[in-house]
C-alpha cells in the first residue's frame, strides 16, 4: 500500500512530492535489485526477477514512464535511471506488453530529446535517455525495425546535441540499428539507404569537432553504417572529402583509426572502379604520416590489402613476399613490398593527379600531406612514374622556390627518388625546360635538377655528362643576375663531379668534358656578388682540380690557389672561348664600358694569376689594349692593373721574370695612361695601383733596366708632376720614392728647363701635411741635387736654384717633430759642397731664428771641417773665405 501511494502521488501537483515519491521508489527498486545479486540459489534468483518484472509492470510502468516527462528535472532523471537498472528484468522482446512499454518509452524519449527545440534541458539527462535507448535496443533487437522512426530521430538528434559526451554515445545506438536492420533483405531498400544517408549526415558534421575522442567515436559509427551497408553509396562519395580531412587530424590516434577504417572498407565493401582510387589515397596518406605508429600500421595494412587483393603468397615465417624488385624506400628502412607496389600501380594515375592538385592549397595540412602522398607514390610505384614525370616536375616548379616553405624538403626528398630512374626519362624533360624558360626563371629547374642527380646512379650521370655540362655552361645560367640561379647552377656541376672518383676525370677524358665545366665556373666566378659564393664556386672548382689532376682526397680541401694546375691546362681554351681565336680579336673587345667579354677576362686572369707567366703573349697585349686609354671602363682597368702589381709584387716568381721582357710595353701603354689626373675615387685608385706598379718595377729593377724606364718616364715628365700634387697621401708618399729612383738613374740626362720645372714641385713637398712624405721627399732632393744636378758653373752659376732648396729647406730644420729635423739636417749636410758660399750665408740666416741653433751651428762646422774656412758670423764673407 505504501509503494502504490508514492506511485500515485507521482502524478501530484507539487514537484516536491513527486520528487519524494519517485526517490522512495528508485530506493524499494534498489532494496529488490540488490537482492536479485545477491542471491545465490538460481531458482530464488529466477523467482524475485520475476517479482521485480512483474511490480513494474502492474503496478510502476505506466507512472514511471510518464514520469519521463515530467516538468522537474529530478524525477525525470531518476524515472530514465529506474527504467535503466529494470529493462534487464522486462524481456522486452519476449513479453506481450513488452512491445507496447517500449514503443511507449521510445515515444517519450523522442518527444525530449529528438523534437526541435530540444525539451530536455539537462545535458545529463539527455545522455541518460539515449543510455536507455541503446540499452532497450540491445535488449530487443527484433523490435527495432519496427521503431526504426523513432529511433532514427533520436540517433540524428543526438548527433546534434552540443554535449560531447552524447556525441559520443550514439554510435553505439547507431550500430545497434546498422547491425539489425540496415544490412541488405532486412527491409526495403530504398527506405534503407535513406536511413543511412539520414544517419551518416548527422554524423559527418561532427568529424570536424574539437575533441578528439568525438571525432574518433564519430568515425567509428559512420563505420557501422558503412559496414552494414555492405557497399559504396552516394552519400558516402558526398561525405568522403570530409572523412579524409582526418588523415589531417591533429591526434595520431584518430588518424590511426582512420587508415584502419579505410582499410576495412578496402577490404570488405564492394567498390566501383571510380571509388577505389579515392580510398586508396586515404590508406596511402597514413603510410606518409609523421606519426611512426601511424606510419608503420598503414604500411602492413597497405601490405595486407594488396595480397588479398591480388591473392599473393607470402612466407608467414620470414614475412617476405615473391617479389623480385629490390627497390628501397627512404621513409624508413623496410623495403618496399610487391602488395603495395601493386596496389599503387594499378591506379596510379588516379592517385597522382590530386596529389598534384592538393599541392597548390590553401592550406600548409593539405599540401605537406599531397607532398608525402606524392612521395610514397614515387617510392611503391617507381617503375609506374615514368609515364607521369612531366606532370611531376612541372608541378614542383610551382612549389619548390621557396626553400622556407613546409613541403620544401618533402619535395626534394621526392625529386631525389624520382632521380633514381632512368636518367633519359626525367633529363630531357628538364633540359627542355632550362632552354625554353625565360631569364631569372632557371633557378627552380636547376634546383630540381640538383636534387634529381642527387638520386641518379653514378654511372647513369656517366653517360650523359657531356650533355649535362654543355647545358650547365649556358651564359644565360652561369651569367645570370639571379642568385640562386648561379647557386644551383654550381651545386648541379658539384653532384655531377661527385658521380666520379678521384683521378677519374683524367683517365677517362675525352668523355669527360673537363673544359666545359671549367668554362661554367670560370662564368660563375665572374658573378660573384659575396664571399660566401666564391668560396662555394672555389671549392667546386677544387674538386674538379682534385678530380682532374690526380690529387688525393685528403689533399682536395687544403688546395691553394698555386696548386690548382687547372688554370694553367685550361687557360687558353677558357680565353679562346672569351676573346675569340683570331689574333685581332682583342681589337674587337669594347673596352669603353664594363661589358660581360671584359668581366670574363678579368676574372680569368685574376683567378690565373698565379700560372699567367706561361701566357704573357697573349695577356700583354691584352693588358694594354684594356688600359691605354683612360675613357676605358674604370672597373676593367682597375682590374688589370691590381693582376699587374700582384705580378711585379712577386719578387721571386717566374712570373716576374717572365714579364721583365714586357715591361716598356707595359709602362707605355699599361702604367703611364693610368697615371694621368682625373676627378673621383674610383680614378684616384686607379692612380695610385698604377704608381704602385711603377714603383715597384723601379724598385727591383737593375741598374739598366732602371735607366730606362727613367728614360720612358722622363717623356711623361708632366703627368709625373701632377701625381706630386694629389689629394691621397700614398700617392704623393708612393711619388716620393719613384722620383727618387728616376732622378739617381739619369746622371744628368735631364735637360736644364725640366730640372728648373721640378725642383720646386719637389721643394714644395716639404710643406706636406703628412710628416712621412716630407721625411721620403728630403731623400729624393737629395738624389736630384746629388745625381741630376749639371755642376753649379753650367746650370746654377748665380745660386738661384740652390739658394732656392736651402732656404726651403732650412725653414724645416726646426720642426717640431724630430724626424723630420733629422732628414732635413741630413739632406743639408750632403748637399753642402754644391755651392758653399750660398750655404753658408742661408745657414748663418736661419741660426737667428731658430729655437736652437744646434742644428745650423753642426752644419756650419761641417762646412768649416771640409773647407777649412772660418764661418763665424763675425768675419766678412770675404775674409772667412779667404
Amino acid at each position: 500500500m505504501g509503494l502504490q501511494r508514492h506511485v500515485n502521488l507521482l502524478k501530484d501537483p507539487n514537484k516536491v512530492k513527486r520528487r519524494r515519491a519517485i526517490v522512495h521508489i528508485r530506493r524499494v527498486l534498489d532494496e529488490l535489485i540488490e537482492k536479485v545479486d545477491d542471491e545465490e540459489n538460481e531458482n530464488a534468483k529466477v523467482g524475485r526477477k520475476m517479482v521485480v518484472k512483474k511490480l513494474f509492470y502492474e503496478t510502476l510502468s505506466h507512472n514511471i514512464v510518464e514520469a519521463i516527462q515530467d516538468e522537474s528535472e529530478k524525477p525525470r532523471e531518476i524515472s530514465v535511471g529506474i527504467v535503466a537498472d529494470v529493462v534487464p528484468f522486462l524481456d522486452l522482446g519476449e513479453e506481450k506488453d513488452g512491445n507496447t512499454l517500449y514503443t511507449h518509452i521510445l515515444t517519450k524519449i523522442h518527444d525530449q530529446i529528438a523534437k526541435f527545440p530540444t525539451k530536455e534541458p539537462s545535458e545529463e539527462v539527455r545522455l541518460a535517455m539515449l543510455n536507455l535507448t541503446i540499452t532497450m535496443s540491445k535488449e530487443a533487437p527484433g523490435l527495432i525495425l519496427d521503431e526504426l522512426d523513432h529511433l532514427s530521430s533520436i540517433a540524428s538528434a543526438c548527433c546534434r546535441d552540443q554535449f560531447p559526451e552524447v556525441k559520443i554515445a550514439v554510435k553505439s545506438l547507431i550500430a545497434c540499428v546498422g547491425s539489425r536492420v540496415l544490412v541488405p533483405g532486412v527491409m526495403d531498400a530504398t527506405k534503407a539507404e535513406q536511413v543511412a544517408e539520414q544517419l551518416a549526415k548527422s554524423l559527418v558534421p561532427n568529424l570536424k569537432h574539437q575533441r578528439f575522442k568525438v571525432r574518433a567515436a564519430t568515425l567509428r559509427g559512420l563505420s557501422q553504417i558503412v559496414e552494414s551497408r555492405g557497399k559504396v553509396e552516394q552519400w558516402l562519395r558526398e561525405a568522403l572529402p570530409q572523412v579524409a580531412k582526418l588523415t589531417l587530424d591533429r591526434s595520431g590516434s584518430v588518424r590511426l583509426l582512420m587508415v584502419q577504417t579505410v582499410h576495412i572498407w578496402l577490404k570488405n565493401l564492394k567498390f566501383e572502379n571510380r571509388d577505389w582510387p579515392k580510398f586508396l589515397l586515404i590508406l596511402l596518406a597514413g603510410v606518409s604520416d609523421s606519426d611512426l605508429a601511424c606510419n608503420e600500421a598503414a604500411r602492413k595494412l597497405m601490405e595486407d590489402l594488396g595480397r588479398s587483393k591480388f591473392d599473393m603468397c607470402v612466407d608467414d615465417k620470414t614475412g617476405k613476399n615473391d617479389s623480385k624488385d629490390g627497390i628501397k624506400q627512404q621513409q624508413n628502412t623496410q623495403s618496399v613490398s610487391e602488395g603495395s607496389r601493386r596496389l599503387c600501380l594499378e591506379c596510379l594515375g588516379e592517385l597522382v593527379k590530386p596529389s598534384i592538385l592538393q599541392l597548390s592549397s590553401w592550406v600548409n595540412e593539405d599540401r605537406v600531406q599531397a607532398a608525402g602522398n606524392l612521395h610514397c607514390l614515387v617510392v611503391l610505384a617507381r617503375e609506374g612514374m615514368v609515364d607521369y614525370l612531366e606532370v611531376i616536375l612541372q608541378a614542383m616548379v610551382k612549389h619548390v622556390k621557396d626553400i622556407e616553405d613546409v613541403i620544401y624538403p618533402k619535395l626534394c626528398a621526392t625529386l631525389t627518388q624520382i632521380g633514381a630512374l632512368p636518367i633519359e626519362s626525367w633529363l630531357e624533360i628538364v633540359f627542355k625546360a632550362l632552354k625554353t624558360t625565360a631569364e631569372g626563371g632557371h633557378s627552380t629547374w636547376l634546383l630540381i635538377l640538383t636534387n634529381l642527380l642527387k638520386g641518379a646512379e653514378k654511372e647513369e650521370i656517366k653517360k650523359s655528362v657531356k650533355g649535362l655540362a654543355k647545358v650547365l655552361s649556358k651564359k644565360a645560367i652561369c651569367l645570370s643576375d639571379d642568385m640562386p640561379t648561379r647557386f644551383f647552377a654550381r651545386s648541379a656541376i658539384s653532384c655531377i663531379l661527385g658521380a666520379f672518383e678521384v683521378e677519374s676525370l683524367d683517365k677517362e677524358a675525352p668523355q669527360v668534358p673537363v673544359s666545359t665545366i671549367f668554362w661554367a665556373l670560370i662564368q660563375l666566378h665572374s658573378k660573384v656578388e659575396s664571399r660566401q659564393e666564391f668560396e662555394g664556386v672555389e671549392a667546386v672548382v677544387r674538386e674538379l682540380n682534385a678530380k682532374s689532376q690526380q690529387v688525393s682526397e685528403s689533399k682536395k680541401q687544403s688546395q691553394s690557389q698555386e696548386d690548382m694546375a687547372i688554370y694553367s691546362t685550361e687557360f687558353m681554351h677558357v680565353f679562346s672561348k672569351i676573346v675569340g681565336k683570331t689574333q685581332d680579336a682583342i681589337k674587337k673587345i669594347d673596352w669603353s664600358r664594363e661589358t660581360e667579354e671584359s668581366r670574363l677576362i678579368t676574372t680569368l686572369l685574376k683567378r690565373s694569376a698565379h700560372v699567367i707567366h706561361h701566357h704573357l703573349h697573349v695577356v700583354i697585349p691584352l693588358m694594354i689594349s684594356a688600359c691605354n686609354d683612360v675613357e676605358n671602363a674604370p672597373a676593367v682597368r682597375m682590374s688589370i692593373l691590381s693582376l699587374l702589381l700582384q705580378l711585379v709584387e712577386q719578387s721571386d716568381s717566374a712570373a716576374a721574370k717572365d714579364s721583365e721582357k714586357y715591361t716598356s710595353d707595359l709602362i707605355e701603354g699599361v702604367i703611364l695612361p693610368n697615371m694621368v689626373w682625373r676627378n673621383g675615387d674610383t680614378a684616384e685608385t686607379i692612380r695610385l695601383t698604377a704608381i704602385r706598379i711603377l714603383d715597384q718595377l723601379l724598385r727591383k729593377a737593375t741598374q739598366s733596366d732602371r735607366k730606362m724606364i727613367s728614360g720612358l718616364c722622363y717623356r711623361r715628365l708632366e703627368t709625373l708632376e701632377t701625381c706630386l700634387d694629389d689629394s691621397d697621401v700614398r700617392i704623393r708618399l708612393k711619388m716620393a720614392s719613384v722620383f727618387g729612383y728616376i732622378l739617381g738613374s739619369q746622371d744628368g740626362q735631364f735637360d736644364e728647363l725640366s730640372l728648373k720645372k721640378l725642383y720646386p714641385k719637389l721643394i714644395d713637398r716639404l710643406d706636406d701635411s703628412d710628416d712621412r712624405v716630407r721625411i721620403s721627399m728630403a731623400r729624393t732632393l737629395l738624389t736630384l741635387v746629388k745625381f741630376s744636378f749639371p755642376p753649379m758653373e753650367e746650370f746654377d752659376h748665380n745660386g738661384q736654384a740652390f739658394r732656392y732648396i736651402v732656404k726651403h729647406t732650412l725653414i724645416h730644420l726646426d720642426d717640431s717633430n724630430e724626424k723630420v729635423g733629422r732628414a732635413m739636417f741630413v739632406f743639408l749636410q750632403n748637399i753642402k759642397s754644391y755651392n758653399t758660399e750660398v750655404f753658408i750665408e742661408l745657414v748663418q740666416r736661419a741660426r737667428t731664428r731658430h729655437t736652437t741653433p744646434e742644428r745650423c751651428d753642426a752644419l756650419l762646422k761641417a762646412v768649416e771641417m771640409k773647407s777649412g774656412m772660418d764661418t763665424s758670423s763675425g768675419a766678412s764673407p770675404e775674409a772667412k773665405i779667404s
